[in-house]
């Protein structure tokens, strides 16, 4: 009984490795911006949809996705920005945002609208004055990212894509924010979905077969 607990509290260390801070998939009946979030600029543009036109997009998962109306401004941004994150336990751990982004091939897909698209930062104030970018996803699928961003660079597929912007290590304090910034050029609209940021420890992987065996294997033992 003593060996299975001792295992048991092994695990739950290995496990405590793997961190969400902050996340999102915009599930709020609607309500925009998320509990704890704010907006700024061009706020009216940005909503919280069920499904999308201009181009046709489907929510990925639940039932609400974030819509930046590109569409219908002719040019203009604006900031949605994170409730306050807490890195100060991260020390050197790699830390990552990771973001569901629609990739547009239907219409507005040339070199034109280079520019619009998301680009994620982060800061230690909820302002992108003095903030650190982490890389830039267009709309478009012709355009490629930039910044550091991995991911999908261009496509010629419309749909969803999934991509991650690294969390420079000097943001290890209590107080950090991410901020995204969205850019319109009068294309197509865009989409974003499931923001999450995650810390994780740079020897173990969070989808471990090893780690998540084992720790079910303890959790057998324990019901013994």
């Amino acid at each position: 009984k003593k060996v299975y607990l001792a295992i048991v509290l092994a695990c739950l260390s290995f496990s405590g490795f793997g961190q969400t801070t902050v996340n999102t998939g915009f599930e709020n009946s609607g309500a925009f911006p998320p509990t704890g979030w704010t907006t700024t600029g061009s706020t009216t543009y940005l909503s919280a949809v069920t499904s999308g036109t201009s181009p046709t997009a489907s929510v990925p998962g639940g039932s609400y996705m974030c819509r930046w109306n590109s569409y219908s401004l002719s040019s203009g941004n604006a900031l949605l920005i994170s409730p306050v994150v807490d890195w100060s336990t991260r020390a050197s751990v790699p830390t990552s945002v990771t973001i569901w982004w629609w990739r547009d091939c239907a219409s507005y897909n040339s070199s034109g609208y280079s520019t619009e698209g998301i680009t994620a930062y982060v800061n230690t104030s909820a302002s992108i004055t003095g903030a650190t970018a982490m890389g830039f996803v267009p709309r478009a699928g012709v355009v490629s990212t930039s910044g550091g961003v991995t991911g999908t660079a261009t496509t010629t597929t419309s749909g969803w894509q999934q991509y991650t912007f690294t969390v420079p290590t000097t943001f290890n304090s209590s107080v950090n924010y991410i901020i995204f910034k969205f850019v319109s050029q009068f294309g197509d609209n865009c989409y974003l979905d499931d923001v999450v940021s995650a810390a994780w420890a740079s020897w173990v992987s969070p989808a471990s077969s090893w780690t998540s065996t084992a720790c079910g294997e303890c959790a057998a033992a324990l019901s013994d």
